[in-house]
């Protein structure tokens, strides 16, 4: 028991000097920097010593074998506007390491687990240097202390501190590029989520969001994020053709040709939009006819299938349009082959089929 009880007196007596020689480190660079700082003839070697110490001094405010704690605040509390001098001094001569040393300094100072209990006045730069110690971050590829930090500077306007407009809209740009590019998609949709809160009317997040569930294959969240970019813009062009593959995938067919036809009344020549239109009224057609095959009653089968022929006659003169640009397309022949078999045309029918055997050109049947 004796010699347990003078090992660990020992170990403690070890913990304690090494603490002190950590101490008198810290300080030896802080009265580094004042030197430096009263001489005034090296800027940079003064913020040196000055991010050193503070530094050190930061290890120590948070190591409990610390026996110097006032000695420690003291020293923090004096180098604090110091810290902020710095990053200004940086920002100003665009200098985003040395820059980032000292505003992550200024920041994360007050934060310490020994100024819990302390107020410290911040001064009306704050939101400034938070979002250039964001930046700077971001650039040097900190990327975990860039979502820090821009978190921080968003986090300011909850407090009621007015913020520059144009850098509240790129904290959550910047927030995007790195939660995607960390492929953490579920912070990635809040902050977008967030985003297009503030700004209902801004496309760009919700473009975003509509990659976010692409990659995620959240086809829910997908056809919503859709569908508010089109209460905003209805005939948008990039989201558009989504919805309508989307839906014609689905088996939903109308709202398919909806999205189709406002693609068709924009763009008539596109072969894709055009092909998808022509799919989507033949299927249409298709399910009524099916639907009604079991009626007996001639008068309402009648109606059903006139219901069915105005589908069928808007994809015949679809498919024609397609194949005289493309001739010899193979499945738009069996489309067009398709219609005819359903709206009766027997002979126009076998000719199509035939041509299609031959690996003929609809040319042939046109003439």
């Amino acid at each position: 028991m004796k010699k347990i009880l003078i090992f660990l007196l020992v170990f403690a007596s070890t913990i304690s000097l090494f603490g002190q020689a950590n101490y008198g480190k810290a300080n030896q660079a802080f009265v580094m920097y004042e030197s430096e700082r009263d001489k005034g003839t090296n800027i940079d070697l003064m913020y040196t010593y000055l991010v050193d110490s503070y530094k050190l001094f930061a290890a120590l405010a948070e190591d409990p074998s610390n026996q110097n704690i006032e000695g420690t605040k003291n020293r923090l509390r004096a180098m604090y506007p110091a810290l902020l001098n710095g990053a200004i001094y940086y920002s100003d001569k665009k200098q985003p390491q040395r820059g980032f040393d000292c505003a992550s300094g200024y920041i994360d100072l007050p934060q310490l687990r020994i100024f819990a209990a302390d107020l410290f006045q911040r001064d009306n730069q704050y939101p400034a240097i938070v979002y250039y110690a964001a930046t700077s971050a971001y650039a040097l590829k900190k990327n975990n202390q860039a979502i820090k930090y821009f978190n921080e500077f968003l986090s300011l306007e909850q407090q009621g501190v007015t913020l520059d407009d144009g850098q509240v809209k790129s904290a959550y740009v910047y927030l995007n590029m790195i939660y995607n590019s960390q492929k953490n998609y579920t912070e990635q949709e809040k902050v977008l989520e967030r985003a297009a809160k503030k700004y209902p009317v801004s496309l760009d997040f919700l473009y975003n969001l509509v990659n976010v569930h692409i990659a995620t294959n959240n086809m829910g969240k997908l056809v919503n994020t859709i569908d508010r970019i089109l209460v905003i813009d209805p005939n948008n062009v990039q989201v558009l053709p989504i919805k309508a593959r989307l839906m014609e995938k689905q088996g939903n067919n109308e709202k398919a040709l909806e999205a189709y036809s406002r693609l068709y009344a924009m763009n008539p020549n596109n072969m894709e939009i055009l092909s998808g239109l022509a799919r989507a009224n033949f299927n249409i057609a298709t399910k009524i006819v099916n639907e009604g095959a079991t009626i007996a009653d001639d008068t309402q089968y009648a109606v059903i299938r006139q219901r069915a022929s105005q589908y069928l006659m808007d994809a015949h003169d679809l498919f024609i349009k397609i194949l005289t640009i493309e001739p010899t397309s193979v499945k738009y022949m069996q489309g067009l082959a398709g219609v005819y078999q359903f709206m009766g045309m027997d002979s126009e029918y076998h000719v199509v089929t035939q041509i299609i055997n031959d690996g003929a050109s609809y040319t042939t049947f046109a003439d």
